[in-house]
C-alpha cells in the first residue's frame, strides 16, 4: 500500500511539474509525439486518473496515454530521448526534484520530460507489477508499461 501510495505521489509530482495549463489542443500535441512502435495501447485506470487528477486540480483537458511493451524501461527510455531530441524538443527533465529523480530511480523507473515552443510531453515507466498495484489490468507481470501526458503550457 505504502508502495502504491508512493508511486502516486511520484506521478502526481511529476505531472504537476510538467503541465501548468492544457489547452484543447492535446491531439496535435499527440500528433508531435514519438511514437514507440513497439507497443500496444491499454486502458488507463479511471481510478488512477481519479488520483492524479485530484492533485493536478488546475490543469484542464489532460490527456493521459499508456502503453505495454516486452521491451526493456532502457531501451524504452533511450527511444524516447533520441526521438523526442531529434524532432525539436527541449529536455526539461532537470526540472525534476533530486528527490523525485532518486525515488524513480528507487523504483527502477523513469520519467523523462521535454517542450517544444508550449507543448509539453511526459513519459513514465512502469513494471507490470507495478501498473498492476495502480489499477492497469491489461498488463503481465513481465510487460513495461510506459505513461505519456501531453498538455500545453
Amino acid at each position: 500500500m505504502m508502495r502504491r501510495f508512493a508511486l502516486t505521489f511520484v506521478f502526481a509530482l511529476l505531472l504537476s511539474l510538467t503541465l501548468g495549463a492544457c489547452g484543447d489542443t492535446k491531439n496535435k500535441i499527440l500528433e508531435d509525439v514519438p511514437q514507440y512502435t513497439n507497443s500496444t495501447a491499454v486502458e488507463f485506470p479511471d481510478t488512477f486518473k481519479t488520483q492524479l487528477d485530484a492533485s493536478l486540480k488546475s490543469i484542464k483537458d489532460k490527456s493521459y496515454e499508456a502503453y505495454k511493451t516486452a521491451e526493456s524501461t532502457t531501451k524504452i527510455k533511450d527511444f524516447f530521448v533520441e526521438s523526442f531530441k531529434k524532432s525539436g524538443w527541449d529536455d526539461k527533465s532537470d526540472k525534476f526534484e533530486p528527490e523525485t529523480k532518486q525515488l524513480m530511480t528507487q523504483l527502477q523507473t523513469f520519467a523523462i520530460m521535454y517542450q517544444k515552443g508550449t507543448k509539453i510531453a511526459t513519459v513514465m515507466s512502469l513494471s507490470g507489477n507495478e501498473a498492476a498495484q495502480l489499477g492497469f489490468q491489461e498488463v503481465s507481470p513481465t510487460d513495461t508499461l510506459y505513461l505519456l501526458v501531453v498538455g500545453e503550457r
